[in-house]
């Protein structure tokens, strides 16, 4: 009973607080009411003033111009009277003495009325004579009586400058209210569309990031397909070129070499690289390309046997393991001058390799010759075939890939370099001098 009696007078007090809600609606209601109809009333006596004054105005002008007009028709029926009594006389009298009072007669001025005195005309100033000669376009400051389509105007005009009657009762503190929650509106409108703009700038951003990681991917990949493309594009060059001149594939125990390189009378000879043929001007493209600005004076080919017999067992291996593909690389390499005749001639030791190498303590290859020219003392380096295979991430002070890879990488945008750990995954096909 208690609870009920409570919740009964909740009700009660909510039923007494919407009723009194309601009734001052009303009480506002009834005001804006009254307002308005206060509103109403003072333009509807505004608006008879308005006609009021206009028609006092109209009646005071007709009432000028018609005591003007009679005035007219009086001095107009005056001057006939003479003209008529003057001619009479002529008629009668002498013509010579009536010529000339006539004639000093027009040349006098009429006579001034007390009204002319006090509300003198412009055109009295004028004599007979001038008026003969101005028209009313060269006085422009002469005042007529305005006709009815213009004193319609001036009265319009006139209506329109007399202020409005009955200043109207601005409630000065609900404007600032409302101007105040306009404001907070506009406020929070702004701070939520901020705010889902930053959400918007941080989802387009981890889209962008997303889309130029996979960006990367694809360029890494296109340009591995298009190495790929470009060494059986050489290859297949260089077999045209070998079929044209009657040489076949050479052979030793198994071991496949090079198609274009040329019969050697021992193991180890080196042989010039043509000069715009097909050998020299594919270097020379991927020369071009890794070190703009650098002009290219010789190439030499290096065939070693030995050399690439360990090699080639090397690549098929890394295949093995790669599903076939060793994705071997053609990559520069630069050493200084007491170096060259040792790799070309015994091959690369990684063993003497620098231990404070940013990925590891192997053997660097760059893909760019630009970066490559930075190592050498002389202006030539090596240009070399090297098998990757599936390369991972190195560190300082490794000396073995990591487990399950060929070799490390740092690589970026197709521009970087590669390390090897096994002396057999690289071979010094080229000695390009610049």
């Amino acid at each position: 009973p208690q609870e009920k009696g409570s919740k009964r007078k909740e009700s009660d007090t909510i039923r007494m607080d919407e009723n009194e809600e309601i009734r001052r609606q009303k009480e506002y209601l009834e005001y804006y009411e009254k307002k308005r109809k206060q509103e109403e009333e003072d333009i509807r006596l505004a608006k008879m003033l308005m006609e009021d004054v206009g028609e006092e105005k109209t009646n005071d002008h007709d009432e000028k111009r018609r005591k003007q007009e009679e005035e007219d028709i009086r001095l107009a029926r005056q001057l006939m009277e003479e003209a008529e009594e003057k001619l009479k006389t002529a008629e009668t009298g002498d013509d010579e003495e009536f010529a000339r009072r006539l004639q000093e007669e027009l040349n006098s001025p009429p006579p001034v009325t007390a009204e002319e005195k006090k509300n003198p005309s412009p055109f009295d100033q004028v004599s007979p004579s001038d008026m003969m000669d101005v028209s009313p376009r060269d006085k422009p400051n002469s005042k007529r009586p305005l006709s009815d389509s213009d004193f319609a105007k001036k009265l319009q005009s006139e209506e329109d400058d007399v202020p409005m009657m009955g200043t109207l009762d601005l409630n000065v503190k609900e404007d600032a209210e409302l101007a105040k929650k306009l404001q907070e509106e506009e406020e929070n409108r702004t701070r939520e569309s901020s705010s889902s703009q930053s959400d918007w700038e941080r989802e387009v951003a981890s889209l962008k990031a997303a889309a130029q990681l996979e960006a990367d991917e694809k360029l890494e990949r296109a340009r591995r397909e298009k190495e790929r493309l470009e060494q059986q594009l050489q290859e297949l060059e260089y077999k045209k070129f070998q079929k044209e001149n009657n040489t076949e594939f050479k052979t030793f125990k198994g071991v496949v070499f090079p198609s274009h390189w040329e019969k050697q009378t021992s193991d180890y000879q080196v042989f010039g690289v043509k000069k715009d043929g097909p050998e020299w001007r594919a270097i020379k493209k991927r020369f071009d390309e890794t070190a703009p600005g650098t002009h290219i004076k010789k190439i030499e080919r290096h065939q070693n046997r030995t050399q690439w017999t360990f090699y080639f067992l090397r690549r098929e291996q890394v295949a093995g393991r790669n599903k076939g593909d060793p994705y071997e690389l053609q990559l520069y390499h630069g050493s200084r001058q007491s170096a060259y005749h040792i790799i070309l001639t015994e091959g690369f030791d990684h063993r003497v390799a620098n231990m404070g190498g940013a990925i590891g303590a192997g053997t660097y290859f760059a893909t760019h010759a630009s970066y490559s020219k930075n190592y050498t003392t002389e202006n030539r380096m090596l240009y070399c075939r090297v098998t990757v295979g599936k390369h991972g991430t190195g560190v300082p002070g490794i000396r073995m890939p990591p487990k399950g890879y060929d070799s490390v990488a740092a690589v970026s945008h197709g521009n970087g370099m590669y390390v090897v750990f096994d002396n057999h995954q690289c071979y010094p096909e080229y000695m390009i001098y610049y």
